[in-house]
């Protein structure tokens, strides 16, 4: 079982937990119903040892809910050889979402380039009074379950040979591998 944690920076942004999991990240039966709960992030902090979490991002987001992602990657095809996923910074929103994943639960050996992050879902306005200034932002902020920003993209196994694209670097690999 694999973990996300999804933080708001206010309450008003976690209302519809259920329009927040239908994003295109997570679908709503990937997660348990006792987990869509809105808790103080101390309260997260407190109850799950999250080794790599950045705490400065904490003091900015009040609130969030944990999603326990039930899915493990299945080969019913009886297929037993190596997964490669070949990766770069263009990759973002649900692809590094599935490169994370992938990753995480040992589904594939990804190659390439650092992924380009998960920006957050839903975006909102906010206007600032009195200047006639507009601010877009995320309202979500995700991170793993060690607490690494998934904004931040997901690091490959094997970055990219210099003077080779990705799949250059993968048949390499596996040609040092067989010899």
């Amino acid at each position: 079982m694999h973990m996300l944690f999804i933080l708001a920076y206010t309450r008003r942004f976690t209302g519809n937990i259920d329009g927040l999991i239908n994003l295109n990240f997570l679908h709503p039966t990937a997660i348990s119903p006792y987990d869509r709960s809105i808790r103080l992030t101390s309260d997260i902090l407190s109850q799950n040892d999250m080794p790599e979490i950045r705490l400065e991002d904490f003091y900015r987001l009040p609130y969030g809910f944990q999603a326990r992602l039930l899915v493990e990657p299945s080969l019913a095809s009886g297929f037993d050889g190596t997964i490669w996923l070949l990766t770069d910074e263009r990759m973002g929103s649900a692809a590094q979402i599935a490169a994370w994943f992938a990753k995480e639960s040992g589904f594939a050996t990804l190659v390439g380039d650092t992924t380009g992050g998960f920006y957050g879902g839903a975006r909102t306005n906010a206007p600032l009074h009195n200047t006639g200034i507009g601010i877009t932002f995320d309202m979500l902020y995700a991170t793993d379950s060690n607490g690494r920003p998934l904004e931040a993209g997901t690091v490959p196994h094997y970055f990219n040979i210099p003077e080779h694209d990705a799949l250059e670097t993968t048949l390499a690999i596996i040609q040092s591998q067989n010899n």
